[in-house]
C-alpha cells in the first residue's frame, strides 16, 4: 500500500523547522502530522488506526476464519474466505504486505511471469481484500489466554 507522505530527519533543517512549528521535542519522536493532528511517540498500530488503515471488530462479532499474518498468503486466504461468505479477520502486528512488500522484485509468484515489485503485488492484494470485505484488524499481540478456542496450524 502506498501513501503519499513526506519524511524529515529530526536533525535536518526542514525537520528542525517543523519540530519548532509544531512544538515537538526530541523525546516525542516518532511524530506523525496529519491535517489538524499531531501524533507524538506514534507506533505503527496508532498510525494505522489514525489513517483508517485498520479495523477493530466488535467484541461480540463472531469470526469463521482468522488468518494470522498479512503477507501474500494471508491476504490471499482472507480474500478466499471472505469470497465464500465466511466472516474473516486478518491479523497482523505491523500491517499488510509482510516481507514481500519490501521486495524490489518477486519473480516466482503465479500470474506475473515477468515478475512484479513487492509493493505492487501487495498493493493489488490489499485492494482486492478491501473490495471483498473489511478484514484487516490490527493486533499488537495475539493472546491465546483470552481465546476459548485453540489456534490450529498444519505442517
Amino acid at each position: 500500500m502506498q501513501l503519499t507522505h513526506l519524511y524529515f530527519e529530526a536533525d535536518s533543517v526542514a525537520g528542525q523547522a517543523l519540530m519548532r512549528a509544531e512544538q515537538v521535542e526530541t523525546g516525542d519522536l516518532l511524530v506523525i502530522i496529519t491535517p489538524g493532528k499531531v501524533m507524538r511517540r506514534a507506533t505503527a498500530e496508532v498510525m494505522a488506526r489514525e489513517l483508517g488503515l485498520s479495523y477493530r471488530r466488535a467484541a461480540n462479532q463472531k469470526v469463521d476464519l482468522a488468518m494470522i499474518g498479512a503477507g501474500p498468503a494471508g491476504l490471499a486466504e482472507a480474500v478466499s474466505g471472505a469470497s465464500e461468505g465466511l466472516a474473516t479477520v486478518l491479523l497482523d502486528m505491523v500491517g499488510p504486505g509482510g516481507q514481500a512488500a519490501a521486495s524490489s522484485r518477486i519473480e516466482n509468484y503465479l500470474g506475473f511471469p515477468t515478475g512484479i515489485s513487492g509493493t505492487d503485488l501487495t498493493g493489488k492484494a490489499i485492494s482486492r481484500t478491501a473490495e471483498v470485505s473489511r478484514v484487516l484488524e490490527d493486533s499488537s499481540e495475539l493472546d491465546q489466554a483470552v481465546c476459548p478456542f485453540p489456534a490450529h496450524s498444519w505442517p
